[in-house]
């Protein structure tokens, strides 16, 4: 009862859950759409397998319990309490729902990984396309915050994301999903769906030269690396490496694109670049305004408690700036259970699939303003859902729910046998049988 329902709706839901520059009210449309989708997955009856407990949560439990308690200390110092609360209980909502979701997805068998990488990879490709259309052709401009002063040529496209480092961050992910899905055997031997998948991948590349992220075009190249050996396709590893240096580089640098530009001038100017530069600007003055009672409480999360009126480009130190080390902690917690999951006994795909894209995540969650942004946390928190912690034996046989629609049949897949290095077909076990 109500599965066909909850499936829909857990599809919509993945399908917009990355286009935060869509908002009414200010609030995104993932935002609307997640509570409800959470009230129909509760109706939905369960499937007739079901799946281990994720013992890994407690982490996140703790997680958020340590943000309401930084929470509430850090709205002591800061400069506007009224913002600062409201803005705590939209990110720990938002938080909670996104955990709840992906589990209640997993937990009831909803949706499979792969069509959840499907639909995951469709959202990126979508955006990443709205980049192209802002970037090229100056089209739907109005939508990205960084237009809202008129088209200006040396303006970064976003697409559908609210900022250039995450627009490249959502390229790079929707890349490293498609190519997962390519890799595995049954979805490949679909043309149509193939076809997408390959179009997907070109309009998220080709979309990194408007957005024009450094940051996402170096931690998509090492994601991908990092996917093509987990899945011990090395002769497709070593062309790729081959083609960086022998065209894809000569082509940026010749080019007149704004990512060309900029890749040059960081070559050309190392520290000097002014990126560079406003960077360590940044992070060189809120270290400085970091002292013993702001270790403890915080600043405060409030435009007002923004060192320079930006947002702080580094997710660890703007959660330690603005709410203290507990805030820290509650991070630190979040990045514990998802780094877990890459260790765990699934099958390499799922793994590497996960691993790519946390390596575009942790990219930007070093270097950009990932902090409060849903559209940079969903995706790594829907997969690593799908990874629950064994709690029955290690030996125990993961079944794979199949994905119907891209001609995926359920098959059982020994862990042991995966954990040994022993070859296995592709796969995606969520289920236990």
């Amino acid at each position: 009862m109500f599965r066909a329902t909850a499936r829909y709706l857990a599809i919509l839901c993945l399908l917009v859950s990355l286009w935060s520059a869509i908002r009414v009210a200010g609030i995104t449309i993932f935002d609307v759409l997640a509570p409800v989708c959470i009230a129909v997955l509760l109706l939905a009856s369960p499937a007739d397998k079901t799946i281990s407990d994720d013992r890994d949560l407690r982490l996140i439990a703790e997680s958020q319990l340590f943000f309401v308690i930084a929470s509430i200390a850090s709205a002591i110092p800061s400069a506007a309490v009224g913002e600062h609360i409201a803005k705590c209980i939209v990110i720990a909502i938002a938080m909670i729902a996104m955990f709840v979701m992906a589990s209640l997805i997993v937990r009831k068998c909803i949706l499979s990984f792969n069509e959840a990488a499907f639909w995951l990879a469709l959202s990126a490709g979508i955006s990443s396309a709205f980049v192209i259309l802002q970037g090229q052709f100056r089209l739907f401009t109005s939508i990205s915050p960084v237009f809202n002063t008129g088209t200006q040529e040396w303006l970064r496209a976003t697409g559908l994301a609210e900022h250039p480092i995450e627009a490249g961050a959502i390229a790079g992910i929707g890349m490293v999903l498609a190519l997962h899905l390519l890799l595995a055997r049954r979805v490949a031997r679909h043309p149509f769906t193939a076809g997408v998948l390959l179009a997907a991948i070109f309009v998220d590349a080709y979309s990194m030269i408007s957005s024009a992220s450094l940051t996402a075009v170096g931690s998509v190249a090492a994601a991908l690396a990092a996917q093509l050996v987990l899945a011990r396709r090395y002769g497709l590893l070593m062309a790729t490496i081959a083609a960086i240096p022998a065209i894809v580089l000569p082509y940026l640098l010749a080019s007149s694109s704004l990512l060309g530009d900029r890749l040059l001038q960081l070559l050309t100017l190392g520290d000097r670049f002014t990126t560079v530069q406003s960077r360590q600007s940044q992070l060189s003055e809120t270290l400085g305004q970091i002292d013993f009672a702001s270790f403890i409480l915080g600043h405060g999360y409030s435009f007002n408690d923004l060192p320079q009126g930006l947002e702080i480009h580094n997710a660890a130190l703007a959660s330690l700036y603005h709410f203290g080390v507990l805030g820290l902690i509650s991070q630190i917690c979040i990045c514990a259970y998802l780094l877990r999951k890459v260790i765990s006994p699934y099958p390499a795909p799922m793994r590497g699939a996960l691993l790519g894209v946390l390596l575009v995540f942790f990219g930007e969650y070093l270097t950009g303003p990932v902090f409060a942004r849903r559209s940079d946390w969903i995706t790594v928190i829907v997969l690593a859902s799908f990874m629950p912690s064994a709690t029955s034996r290690r030996n125990q046989r993961l079944r794979d729910p199949g994905v119907s629609s891209f001609g995926y049949y359920p098959k059982t897949i020994d862990v042991s046998a995966e954990a040994q290095g022993r070859p296995y077909r592709d796969g995606a076990g969520t289920c236990e049988s």
